[in-house]
């Protein structure tokens, strides 16, 4: 269980990758410390999660990708590198130049995976960046690829019309994205899954009465933020997943598993293609995401059981 494949292109990875965006800082990620997440990531590695999911646009100019740079010299081979380019990203020029800066900062001169942050695209667009994908896994800068995208359409044309081997998609207890989930499983897709502890809110360390700090993201409203209302309410833990949250804690916790490792051993009991990439901001929760691996997935009556008490 501690290894799955990336689809069909025979690159195999940690069952559960690291999410990069908090390590990029700025403002909806304030207080990062650079040297606490190259140790973060440091650790990662020594416990066998290699795939480090990231994207061009985490952080002021990309700094993401630069702490990871820094974190890997000496590592490459221990990794899975998998990075994005942005949604205005929209001729073949635009993306190879986008290509050429991310490995610049991640000091490489390949990528494990290059996916699609897909937003706002026209099918001509969608056969430009696809087209020009296809010739960049055959030129060997990039191993494979795919699509980060919450809309089922995208991901559908992709497939139609290219070799992905990964979707890349919103996935936890609070948000499903169950046609995407069912497509990939039925085209032999991996499902990256983003958000798997729900910004947080499967940590199980906010109440109804927590309020996050200035600039933090999960405290922001307005035009832009509408997917947090998934999560928060007016930037507030939402009321009535906390109730049942709790009405699953016992299920979650089970084998002495911490509550956020068993939100990830539901992702990994709800589908053999899901590969959950919880994000982190320093070692602690690093140490504590890569243990649940050792614990496995949730049982299938576990799984019913929870299904029967959310639905």
């Amino acid at each position: 269980m501690k290894k799955r494949k990336l689809g069909k292109s025979g690159i195999e990875v940690s069952a559960m990758g690291l999410g990069c965006w908090a390590i990029g800082g700025g403002e909806m990620f304030p207080g990062i410390d650079d040297s606490e997440s190259v140790r973060a990531l440091h650790a990662a590695i020594e416990m066998g999660v290699g795939l480090l999911d990231t994207c061009e646009g985490y952080g002021p100019e990309s700094h993401s990708e630069t702490i990871i740079g820094k974190a890997i010299r000496g590592r490459r081979d221990n990794v899975v590198l998998c990075t994005k380019f942005k949604p205005y990203q929209k001729t073949e020029s635009d993306i190879r130049k986008a290509l050429e800066g991310s490995l610049n900062r991640l000091g490489t001169d390949y990528l494990d995976l290059y996916l699609c942050r897909e937003g706002g695209y026209t099918p001509e667009q969608r056969d430009i960046y696809n087209t020009t994908l296809q010739a960049l896994q055959e030129e060997g800068k990039i191993r494979a690829y795919g699509i980060s995208s919450d809309a089922l359409p995208s991901i559908e044309h992709q497939v139609k019309h290219a070799s992905p081997v990964v979707c890349e998609i919103p996935f936890s207890i609070i948000k499903r994205s169950d046609e995407a989930l069912a497509f990939a499983e039925t085209h032999g897709l991996a499902a990256m899954n983003k958000s798997p502890l729900g910004m947080g809110m499967l940590t199980g360390k906010f109440n109804k009465d927590t309020i996050f700090l200035k600039g933090d993201l999960r405290g922001r409203t307005g035009p832009g933020f509408e997917w947090l209302t998934e999560y928060f309410d007016n930037g507030k833990p939402h009321p009535d997943f906390l109730t049942k949250l709790e009405a699953i804690r016992e299920i979650l916790t089970s084998k002495n598993r911490t509550l956020l490792q068993g939100a990830l051993a539901w992702l990994w009991g709800r589908s053999p293609v899901n590969i959950p990439i919880p994000g982190f901001k320093n070692t602690r929760q690093v140490t504590e995401n890569c243990g649940a691996l050792e614990f496995g997935p949730l049982l299938p009556e576990q799984i019913q059981e929870i299904e029967k008490i959310l639905l």
